[in-house]
């Protein structure tokens, strides 16, 4: 899978109570957004083969997505990339640290959009629109993280609010 430089990104880093060995447990599982996403209703397993691997994402307001993983780092993160069709595909990384006696979790969302094209043009519809929108998709993955962490149940639809962008 070839690099593309990307300018723009959005990035979220989350302190969980998971240790890192069951934080990896929990992100490197088959169909693992159904137990933590709140705008995913469902997350199929096409492949599950570390860094081939493929699956989708349903989304509540109706959207799939299907995500091609391309690099697995066992026990630390992977990255993919993500998108309706194999021409518009954003790079999503997850990366898993030690915190303490805790771990961190930190996903960076490079959407393919505002990573092609004259980036003066880019700059202010993603600074206003894109980077607001994705901050606050990343904050509610983090909140379903903390939820399922805590009780072991997973996160309802919609659970701590909903999204523009994925929820009906």
């Amino acid at each position: 899978m070839s690099q593309k430089k990307y300018l723009w990104s959005v990035s979220a880093a989350y302190s969980l109570g998971f240790n890192t060995h069951e934080l990896w447990e929990l992100i490197s599982s088959p169909n693992n957004l159904e137990k933590f996403h709140p705008f995913c209703s469902q997350n199929p397993s096409i492949k599950w083969e570390g860094a081939h691997s493929i699956d989708k994402i349903h989304y509540h307001g109706g959207k799939v997505l299907t995500r091609k993983f391309f690099e697995w780092n066992e026990g630390k993160g992977y990255k993919l990339l993500i998108g309706e069709n194999d021409t518009d595909l954003s790079m999503v990384e997850w990366e898993i640290s030690a915190k303490g006696s805790g771990s961190s979790l930190e996903i960076s969302i490079y959407p393919y959009r505002f990573n092609e094209g004259p980036k003066f043009l880019n700059y202010l519809p993603f600074h206003l629109f894109i980077k607001p929108g994705l901050n606050s998709y990343l904050w509610h993955i983090g909140k379903g993280l903390t939820y399922y962490h805590n009780t072991g149940k997973s996160v309802q639809k919609n659970q701590f609010g909903r999204h523009k962008w994925f929820s009906p």
